[in-house]
C-alpha cells in the first residue's frame, strides 16, 4: 500500500448472500447478519469461516441445498440471505472467465 493502492488480492474479493449463489458455487461464511433468525443452521455449524458448497438450489424462490461442515443441509432462501460468503478468486485468474469446476467437469 506504499503507492496508495491497495494489495491485488482484497480486489478480487466479494461478497455474496448465500441465497445469490447458484448450484456449484462455493465460498466462506464471513458473517452472520441475524444469528437469532437463523440459529438452528448456526449450531449445525454454519459459522464464520465454515467453506460452503451450494449443492441444489430450487426454482422462484424456493429452499436450497449446501454442503458444510461434512453435511448437507436444506434450508428456507430466507434463512440464506442472512449469511454472507466470501467469494474468493483464486491470484491471476481473470474476474468473469469460464473455469472447468474439478471433479464435475462443468462450467462455472
Amino acid at each position: 500500500m506504499a503507492n496508495g493502492r491497495m494489495p491485488r488480492y482484497l480486489c478480487l474479493m466479494r461478497m455474496k448472500r448465500l441465497s445469490e449463489l447458484s448450484p456449484l458455487e462455493v465460498g466462506v461464511i464471513d458473517h452472520v447478519e441475524n444469528p437469532e433468525a437463523v440459529m438452528a443452521l448456526i449450531e449445525m455449524g454454519c459459522c464464520p469461516g465454515e467453506s460452503v458448497t451450494v449443492a441444489h438450489v430450487a426454482p422462484g424462490r424456493g429452499p436450497m441445498a449446501i454442503h458444510s461442515c461434512g453435511r448437507k443441509l436444506a434450508l428456507r432462501r430466507q434463512a440464506a440471505e442472512h449469511l454472507w460468503v466470501r467469494m474468493e478468486t483464486p491470484a491471476g485468474a481473470e474476474v468473469g472467465t469460464k473455469s472447468k469446476v474439478q471433479g464435475h467437469g462443468q462450467l462455472s
